[in-house]
């Protein structure tokens, strides 16, 4: 889906996500629960994960399992990550090694 922004060298069309974060955080808390992973890093600032962390620490608990979860998060901005989470700030250096050139969004419908 796609949503036309007004800017200031003109209209531009911006994909838009939705439900990704919940999708990561069913997948944090589900895969922790099948001990597929005991460090998970997220690359978000998402606060709405922070439900899925609380839910990990309870599992950590119960099944008496060591499990870490990190958030990183571009240095420059604001200065925090997921709540619940240990913060791994990272450079603009590291963030553009890391980024994707492919567009990934589905192919858009003419009108």
């Amino acid at each position: 889906m796609y949503v036309r922004v007004q800017t200031p060298a003109g209209i531009i069309e911006k994909g838009m996500e939705k439900g990704i974060d919940l999708r990561i955080g069913l997948d944090l808390v589900r895969l922790a629960r099948k001990n597929e992973y005991d460090v998970a890093l997220i690359f978000s600032q998402d606060t709405d994960l922070a439900e899925a962390v609380g839910e990990i620490k309870e599992l950590r608990r119960e099944l008496n399992r060591w499990i870490l979860v990190e958030s990183a998060f571009p240095s420059v901005g604001v200065q925090k990550g997921v709540p619940g989470t240990q913060w791994r700030p990272f450079d603009k250096t590291l963030y553009e090694r890391c980024l994707d050139p492919a567009d990934h969004r589905p192919p858009r419908q003419q009108p």
